[in-house]
Parts: C-alpha cells; sequence; structure tokens
C-alpha cells in the first residue's frame, strides 16, 4: 500500500548526489558469489546493499532541477510550516480512512501552495500529486486521474520528463490504470515509466529496475503473458550483470519469471526457474 509522503520541501530525501564510481562493483559482484556459497547471509545482505548504493547515484542535474523549482524566500516561511502542518495532518486522516477531512486539508494545502509559490513550483506539484493519492485512498479514480495528470504536466514542465519526481507520478497513473483494469493505458502509462527512467538515469538504475517490473507485473495482470516473459527474462539478465545473482532483485526477477510460467501452466520451466534462486 502506497503511503503519503510529506510534501519534499527541499531536494533533501533525494540520494546523495554524485558522480557514481563503478571500479568497486566487480569485486563487490565476486564477495557476494562468495558469501552465497558459504550461506553467509548477513554479508550476502551487506555487500548487496553496497551494490545498490552503488547503482543508485543520481546525476547532478537531478538536484539542481528540483532545486530551482523548489526556491523558497525568507517571507513564505509561513506558508511552508503552514504546508507542512497540513499535510502531516492529510496523512493522519488517510491512516484513519478520514478521507472527507483528508481531501478537505489537501485542498488547502494546494490553494497555499499556488496562492504562495505557484503553479510550477514543486511545492504546488507536490500539493497536485497528493491530492490525487488522497482520492486514489478515497476510491474516487477520476478525481485522481485528473490530478495525477496535472501533476505530471507540471512536473514534466519543471523537472522534465527524465526527473525521477516526474516518473514518480507517472508510476502513479500507472497503479491508477492497472486498479481499474485500464490495459492499453496501464501498458502504455508503464512502458513510458520505463524509457524516461532508462533515458535519464539509465538501465541499471534502481528506479529504472523498479520501473521494469513494473511493467512486467501489469502485463501479467492483463494476461500478455508472452510479453511478461520476453520483458522479464532481458530484465532478469541485465539485473544479474547488474546487481550479481545473489542479490534480491535478481531474486524477485526470477520468482516472477517462475510466476508467470506456473500461471501459463508452465511447470517444469517454473520449477527449474525457482532452482535457480533455490
Amino acid at each position: 500500500i502506497m503511503r503519503l509522503r510529506i510534501l519534499l520541501l527541499l531536494p533533501l530525501l533525494l540520494p546523495v548526489l554524485a558522480v557514481a564510481d563503478t571500479a568497486p562493483l566487480p569485486s563487490l559482484l565476486a564477495e557476494a558469489a562468495r558469501a552465497a556459497s558459504g550461506y553467509e547471509r548477513a554479508r550476502v545482505a551487506e555487500v548487496n546493499q553496497a551494490i545498490t548504493e552503488l547503482r543508485a547515484v543520481m546525476p547532478d542535474w537531478v538536484a539542481s532541477r528540483l532545486a530551482a523549482a523548489s526556491a523558497i524566500g525568507e517571507a513564505d516561511a509561513d506558508a511552508v510550516e503552514a504546508i507542512s502542518a497540513m499535510t502531516a495532518e492529510v496523512h493522519d486522516a488517510l491512516a484513519g480512512h478520514q478521507f472527507d477531512d483528508a481531501l478537505a486539508t489537501q485542498e488547502s494545502v494546494l490553494l497555499v501552495a499556488q496562492e504562495t509559490f505557484g503553479e510550477k513550483h514543486w511545492l504546488t506539484i507536490a500539493a497536485l500529486r497528493d491530492f490525487g493519492y488522497a482520492y486514489r485512498q478515497a476510491g474516487a479514480a477520476g478525481e485522481a486521474q485528473t490530478f495525477y495528470s496535472l501533476a505530471l504536466s507540471a512536473a514534466e514542465e519543471a523537472l522534465g520528463t527524465e526527473h525521477p519526481q516526474t516518473i514518480e507520478i507517472v508510476s502513479l497513473l500507472g497503479e491508477l490504470y492497472t486498479a481499474a483494469g485500464m490495459a492499453q493505458d496501464a501498458v502504455s502509462t508503464r512502458e513510458m515509466a520505463v524509457a524516461s527512467a532508462t533515458a535519464g538515469l539509465g538501465a541499471d538504475h534502481p528506479v529504472t529496475v523498479g520501473a521494469r517490473l513494473a511493467l512486467v507485473q501489469t502485463l501479467k495482470q492483463f494476461g500478455q503473458y508472452d510479453a511478461a516473459i520476453a520483458e522479464s527474462v532481458d530484465l532478469c539478465s541485465d539485473i544479474e550483470g547488474a546487481y550479481g545473482r545473489f542479490h534480491t532483485y535478481s531474486l524477485k526477477c526470477q520468482e516472477t519469471v517462475a510466476d508467470i510460467e506456473f500461471t501459463t501452466g508452465k511447470l517444469g520451466e517454473a520449477e527449474k526457474t525457482l532452482l535457480l534462486i533455490a
């Protein structure tokens, strides 16, 4: 279940940005294999975390664009404090299934953000996104789509299509379409997220891997099994090359392949796939 995130006031919640140094990767991959062969689970987890951190480094433009869209002056302090307080209230109301209260408060968040910062400021974009999420939790899919779409349009203009925050909004739309049974829209939106993440962050970044896994799951959910298998086989190969055979991403991908094979009655293939991660 997705949770309502506190609005990102500054790019502090993004991963630390630096130029990726992938030189240690070969030794880390070898160490993960060695630890796995010795059943050293804690060591495997430790090494896998180091591999993930290396792959998760963001390019410099990610922070600079968000900072430019998040500029806040001293005179805006009261508005920022009000937005933060109301956003926490929305979170609590949604947690308590008090949807009317959550929606009313989120509307106030959006109005304050719009009046103080304008339509293209990150706080306004985040308020639109979170309004969509609140409607999604309340079961109002049409309204959720409207606000997600408004947030996406503004994010694309302020941050670009390849920014992780923009990709997140695309993914929220993909989840909404999937839940609503809108197969064509769901698949095309998942494909959009994959294309944007690949272009902006690279094929091996965790955001891209997550987008590709979501695409596979969406294809499977709508019975597009051949496409799901083809995508997942390529994905598993890419993950193993970038993260190693014993990384949780690799295990998750192989489990997904086995699940599709089992669903389509290919029991022998599913058993062979599961043996790879046994």
